[in-house]
């Protein structure tokens, strides 16, 4: 893997190589290792140099700018007209690092990090119909730029009216006096984070801008920048659609409201947290339909999905279902109550909040101010008759002691925990104060969740695997030769992501009377994981390897989200 040029620039990858030893930025020994990784890894020497640090990127760019002879650009705080951005499609620019500047005797100047991208970016110069000139920009520069620009591809540029631009997108641009400025950058935010599938939009403070930033997929990207002096005006607006006290800005609130788009109405859960530097905003974007998901749509295998169900069969005994925030709990729990819902049960829940009403189920908001804790609640409906109980959150002793006994006596409780896996939840239940003994007794299942980014079937690219590169991953793959696996390229149908949509993965205990017993025992955590691992428990990352070969997710993905 070198740093190759196209004939018509006087560089080659020897002088690139070369310079970087005589200039002392890079020993020999350190090149040949670069050199050899890049080989191995089937990547650039570009890439491998940025990504492990060997030079910074802003020495490399004046180094490729002196041998290609191609000028040095500088893309900090650069803005570019959306008539010269409309050149080139946007996920033509993410794929390929290339940024389109202006125009100069019908010529496009297009900023690159590597000469060596000349070779396919003639072949996008000739479908746009128009010449390239190229100019070199530091790495980090392009990337930031082009986050900068795109990112906010949900429609959001600042500036002083409102106006259509191509796409039917619309340019929001301040007035300084008009209220109704205020109304449509929020419409907007609302519309287009919808649009891309956000789940949360967060509205934070800064110096000199108020940032917004949308996660879409679990991930935040920056979607805009507005200007600070419309901070209070902003915030102000969210609050009273939220029904929340707009001259309290030294408490946190929660509020929520509903909006109306596209013959659809978005529910929207508004949280207000004062910082240092004003008040922070986060709506959460509550869709639905998730909660609709039926349990054999959430991802199980064949062998887990029967467990669930059996499980769910079950008269009584305590189910939990673990993971951190945004680990896709509620829906799963949401899927298994839609599983065992009938007019023969009767079904009570207790909820901080109610996402989502069901038919026939009987579900309680918590109220703090109003006494209705989780505690409360659980202990008037264990007085009314019962047959499964859903507990939001356990958060609590007296509230996991009251599950604990409720599901001892005869009721079916299902709940949500926080923690990192199924086995630490026995550990969470016995440091939270109830005995072990309760714990063995009462357990059903346990079962610990993540959301993994799904890749884009669209453009997601195969590759191969080494048995050794598994193994490192998870000792369960030993066996396995060699495999196909794919990862993320980023088209127009994922927006140069590469990923779209998420899945869980799981992993799910059952109790078998051994492990009972060394519950009761008070056994360690890792003496529980070796009685597990010996009778054939599969964790997270083995699930998540398994999806990894079935052409699902990728390896990157498992490895963030698992340990």
């Amino acid at each position: 893997m070198g740093l190759r040029i196209s004939k018509k620039i006087n560089k080659d990858e020897k002088n690139v190589e070369q310079k970087l030893i005589d200039d002392g930025l890079l020993s020999t020994k350190d090149l040949h290792t670069a050199k050899l990784k890049a080989l191995n890894k089937n990547l650039s020497l570009t890439q491998v140099l940025l990504s492990d640090a060997f030079v910074t990127d802003l020495a490399l760019a004046k180094i490729f700018s002196e041998c290609s002879k191609l000028d040095l650009i500088d893309l900090t705080n650069m803005s570019l007209e959306q008539e010269i951005l409309n050149l080139i499609p946007e996920a033509t620019v993410k794929k390929n690092n290339v940024l389109p500047i202006q125009m100069q005797d019908g010529s496009l100047i297009v900023a690159i990090k590597d000469p060596d991208d000349i070779i396919h970016l003639e072949k996008i110069s000739a479908a746009v119909n128009r010449p390239f000139i190229y100019k070199i920009a530091v790495a980090g520069q392009l990337t930031d730029a082009i986050k900068r620009i795109y990112s906010p591809a949900l429609g959001i540029e600042v500036g002083a009216n409102v106006e259509k631009t191509t796409g039917g997108t619309r340019k929001i641009i301040f007035n300084e006096s008009s209220k109704i400025v205020i109304e449509e950058v929020i419409n907007q935010l609302i519309e287009n984070c919808a649009l891309f599938r956000a789940s949360d939009i967060h509205i934070e403070p800064e110096d000199k801008i108020l940032r917004v930033r949308a996660r879409i997929d679990g991930i935040l990207h920056e979607v805009s920048t507005l200007k600070i002096e419309h901070h209070a005006q902003v915030i102000s607006r969210l609050k009273i659609l939220a029904g929340l006290d707009i001259a309290e800005k030294r408490n946190a609130q929660d509020g929520s409201f509903q909006y109306n788009y596209m013959k659809k109405v978005i529910d929207l859960r508004l949280s207000t947290l004062p910082t240092v530097r004003g008040e922070k905003a986060v709506l959460r974007i509550l869709d639905k339909t998730i909660l609709q998901v039926s349990i054999d749509d959430l991802g199980f295998t064949a062998a887990m999905l029967e467990s669930v169900k059996r499980i769910l069969d079950m008269p009584h005994g305590l189910i939990l279902i673990t993971g951190p925030t945004g680990s896709g709990k509620t829906t799963t729990v949401y899927s298994m109550l839609n599983h065992i819902n009938s007019i023969e049960k009767n079904i009570i829940t207790v909820e901080d909040p109610v996402e989502y009403q069901l038919g026939i189920i009987n579900q309680v908001q918590v109220n703090v101010k109003a006494g209705l804790t989780f505690a409360n609640i659980l202990r008037n409906i264990l007085r009314q008759d019962p047959d499964i109980v859903m507990i939001g959150e356990m958060r609590d002793k007296e509230t996991a002691d009251l599950a604990i006994r409720a599901a001892l006596t005869g009721h079916l409780v299902i709940s949500t925990i926080h923690t990192n896996d199924s086995i630490n939840t026995v550990t969470r239940l016995i440091d939270m104060g109830i005995e072990p003994f309760m714990v063995a007794s009462s357990l059903a299942a346990v079962m610990s969740q993540r959301l993994v980014r799904v890749l884009c079937a669209s453009c997601k690219k195969k590759n191969h695997i080494a048995s050794t590169e598994l193994v490192a991953i998870s000792p369960a793959f030993a066996n396995l030769q060699e495999a196909i696996i794919y990862e993320p390229v980023g088209c127009d149908q994922c927006y140069g992501y590469g990923y779209r949509g998420r899945q869980p993965i799981f992993e799910l205990m059952v109790p078998t009377p051994q492990i009972r017993k060394a519950i009761s025992l008070n056994k360690t955590t890792d003496e529980l994981a070796n009685m597990l691992s010996s009778g054939g428990f599969q964790t997270m990352r083995i699930d998540g390897i398994a999806r990894v070969l079935a052409g699902v997710t990728s390896i990157d993905e498992i490895i963030k989200e698992t340990i």
